[in-house]
This record gives structure tokens, C-alpha cells and sequence, in this order.
């Protein structure tokens, strides 16, 4: 027999059982008061926390890592910015600029034991696969595991450095999940499945997505070819509630991938996310505009110099986006990118022009060790 405390626990929690709609009976009309105060009970049971994750595998700060934490917080203000370090990065001067900044700024370290706690998953073959992945160095793989067990842990938003937020990321957060898709030559299951296929199909549109990457005016030509590349799953950005299924399988599914890692990178990272994600339901999966508005080779585009930086603004950045991710492990590379730098080509370079709205209170003081 349910008695009176269990039902308000029930009503609490947004169960729709016959005690907890008892206003809804016949003879009490509900009001507009009572469908909202349910309604936002039955919400917030669903939204992601206001909270980032990033992991660094290094003993060095950049500049652009600051960036990507401080562009989070002035434009998502979240309760908690979750690092997990390799090193004690304590006298790297970026580092020290944001932990005296930002009171949000957790710390964490990156032990299997400290990662795990409170996580209920099969430790013992998910501990087989980190010390293997850690012996080989195989630090963007472990990242992929970590973010998989925090995200599991407590939910958030994860986020790579190499990422830009330009704006509020609340209504992904209304959902219970979010992710975001980038246009690449061949999704992963093709790539294990046939190699003659692969470069049958993959060797003209590489030579054109080349060409549009160097040339002025790329952007506008590749978005009119951009159909015919293959929209696939990525996690650089990945927003999840604690405990979601996509979590908990992945972190099942790693013991028996992680021997693959060095023949595919990617195997525990976006090919897997591309076999849990897609066609779920409960994870809204974002076109690349709104985080990976240049893929791969076009994110040149980014650091090159251009006439009118306004109107290639106009052409990358619309309303539809929300972080730029613009690839650091890609061929072309940032180059050194210093204050300096950033105030120097705000009007000439697209990424300097997004990055100085978020250089730190003295940023001209704060040189790159």
C-alpha cells in the first residue's frame, strides 16, 4: 500500500502514476501552474549539467587550450570545468591564468583507480586495456576512454582543446544527449570493410577538398560539393547525461577493440561512436555547421590570410554553430599562436578573429613558455 510519503517522493520525480496525477481526477480541473511546475519537474530530470570535461596528455599548456576553457565558461558560465591532467602543470603560465580566473576550474589527475571510482563498469578487463594503452603511449585513444568514463560518472559536456564555444550550449543540453557529425572522405565501417572501394572513391574528392582548402574561395566551392562526403559521427564534442547507455556500452566495448588501436586509430573513438549512435533515439546528432563547420584540410581556411575575413566569417560561423573545432592533429597545423598574434590578425585570419574575444585579462603579459 503506497502511503503519502512515497507518492510525494513519486510526484517529486515525475512519475505519472494514478496518486501523483491525482489533481488530474475528474472534478479538479488542473491548473496552468500545476502542468508547469510538472513540467519543469519532468525536465530537469533529463538535462545534461551545465558542467565541461577536458583531458590533456602533456606537460605543456598552449595558449589555444586556455582558449578553449575560457571560451566555455564566457559563453556557457557552467557550475564546474572538469581538466584531467597527466602532469602537474603548476608555473605554466596560461594554466595559472585560468585557475586564478575561473573559480570553476576542478582539477583531476588521470589514474585508472581515481578515474573509475564510482563508475560501475567491469574494471578489471577495462584495466587490461588502459596500463596496454598507456605502455604504448596511445594518449588520444585514452582520452577517448576517459571521457567516456566521466560523461558516465556524472554527465556534461565533453570538449577537446582544440575547440572554440561561441555559443550558449542550452537548448543541447535540454535533451539527453548530443553530438555532432563532420564531413569526411569515408565513414569507419567503409574503411574496414573495402579498401578498393575506398580509393576508388575517395582519391577525386581528396584531390578537390585539397584544391578548395588553398584556394580563395574555397569555402563556398567545397560547401557546394560537400554532398558527397560522408557525414560521420564525431566525439570532439559529446554531451551526455550520467549513466546513458552510450557510456556504459562503450566502456563494455573497449577490452575488445583496444588491440586494434594501432592499426585504426579512431576504433575506440569515433567508428565506435558511429556503431552506438547512430539511429538512437535519445541522442540528437547535430549537422557539421553546428561544431565542425570546416572538416578536415578545410580548417586551413582557418589560419589562412583573407581580404575580407567578415564575409568568410558570414560563410563558416552561422547561427547553426556552436563550438568551431578546427583540428590540431590536422596536416597543416596552427603554427605557433601566441597574444600577439591573435591581436595582430584579428582582421586578416578567421581563427584570430574568433579567438580574441576570449584572450585572458592581460593577455599581452602572458607569453607562451
Amino acid at each position: 500500500m503506497a502511503t503519502k510519503e512515497n507518492t510525494d517522493v513519486k510526484a517529486k520525480r515525475g512519475f505519472r502514476g494514478p496518486a501523483a496525477n491525482a489533481h488530474l481526477r475528474p472534478g479538479r480541473p488542473p491548473t496552468h501552474a500545476m502542468l508547469a511546475s510538472y513540467d519543469r519537474i519532468w525536465a530537469s530530470s533529463r538535462v545534461i549539467p551545465n558542467q565541461g570535461h577536458f583531458v590533456w596528455f602533456g606537460p605543456t599548456f598552449p595558449l589555444t587550450h586556455a582558449l578553449a576553457v575560457r571560451s566555455l565558461w564566457l559563453t556557457n558560465r557552467p557550475t564546474a570545468i572538469h581538466l584531467y591532467l597527466s602532469d602537474d602543470l603548476t608555473g605554466q603560465p596560461h594554466f595559472d591564468a585560468l585557475q586564478a580566473e575561473i573559480p570553476a576550474l576542478r582539477i583531476h589527475g588521470t589514474s585508472f583507480d581515481e578515474l573509475t571510482e564510482g563508475v560501475d563498469v567491469e574494471r578489471n578487463e577495462l584495466r587490461v586495456a588502459w596500463d596496454s594503452l598507456m605502455a604504448e603511449r596511445r594518449f588520444a585513444a585514452l582520452s577517448d576512454v576517459i571521457r567516456y568514463l566521466v560523461l558516465h560518472r556524472s554527465g556534461g559536456v565533453y570538449m577537446d582543446f582544440d575547440t572554440i564555444t561561441v555559443r550558449d550550449l542550452a537548448p543541447l543540453r535540454a535533451g539527453s544527449g548530443f553530438c555532432g557529425r563532420e564531413a569526411i572522405l569515408v565513414p569507419g565501417a567503409v574503411e574496414r570493410r573495402s579498401k578498393l572501394l575506398r580509393r576508388f572513391r575517395t582519391g577525386p574528392l581528396h584531390a578537390v577538398r585539397l584544391a578548395c582548402s588553398r584556394l580563395r574561395g574555397g569555402v563556398r566551392w567545397f560547401k557546394r560539393i560537400e554532398c558527397l562526403f560522408a557525414l560521420s559521427i564525431n566525439g570532439a564534442v559529446l554531451g551526455l547525461q550520467a549513466g546513458h547507455r552510450v557510456t556504459r556500452q562503450a566502456l563494455s566495448r573497449v577490452p575488445a577493440l583496444y588491440r586494434q588501436v594501432g592499426q585504426r586509430r579512431p576504433i575506440i573513438g569515433p567508428d565506435l561512436l558511429q556503431d552506438l549512435i547512430e539511429g538512437c533515439d535519445d541522442v540528437a546528432v547535430l549537422p557539421p555547421a553546428a561544431f565542425y563547420p570546416l572538416g578536415p584540410y578545410m580548417t586551413r581556411h582557418y589560419f589562412s590570410g583573407c581580404a575580407d575575413v567578415a564575409r568568410l566569417e558570414r560563410e563558416v560561423v552561422t547561427d547553426q554553430t556552436y563550438v568551431i573545432h578546427w583540428y590540431n592533429d590536422s596536416s597543416h597545423g596552427p603554427g605557433e599562436i601566441d597574444c600577439e598574434s591573435i591581436r595582430r590578425d584579428a582582421g586578416r585570419q578567421l581563427f584570430a578573429r574568433q579567438a580574441l574575444r576570449y584572450l585572458p585579462p592581460g593577455a599581452t603579459k602572458i607569453r607562451s613558455p
